[in-house]
């Protein structure tokens, strides 16, 4: 019984301390619309925001490297950045400028 215990201890913590919170930024045009807080957990898409003209995306792929995904549905296309995030302020930039929106996405690790 205790060994399930501590078993059971041990797969919580590490799934706690796998856990990694990100500050985002989506700026359209230049404005800012969007700051959020996005709590990571391994291998599982986070959605950070989205419009009717693209839906964005946090995946935290292994201990700290991250890849911002954007999908733009009139554009028809994904695009992705990816980055280590090993030290706080850490940042993952995504940018992407078409005819008619300029979109910005920075993500960084907490201070």
């Amino acid at each position: 019984m205790k060994f399930l215990i501590c078993i059971l201890t041990l797969t919580i913590c590490n799934q706690i301390a796998l856990a990694a919170p990100l500050s985002c930024e989506i700026k359209i045009n230049g404005a800012s619309e969007l700051n959020k807080t996005v709590e990571t957990s391994l291998n599982q898409k986070m959605i950070i925001g989205e419009t009717d003209s693209f839906r964005s995306f946090v995946t935290e792929k292994e201990n700290n490297f991250f890849s911002l995904e954007v999908f733009l549905g009139p554009y028809e296309a994904r695009i992705y950045s990816e980055a280590y995030l090993k030290e706080p302020g850490d940042k993952l930039n995504l940018n992407f400028w078409g005819r008619d929106m300029l979109l910005e996405i920075q993500c960084q690790n907490h201070e």
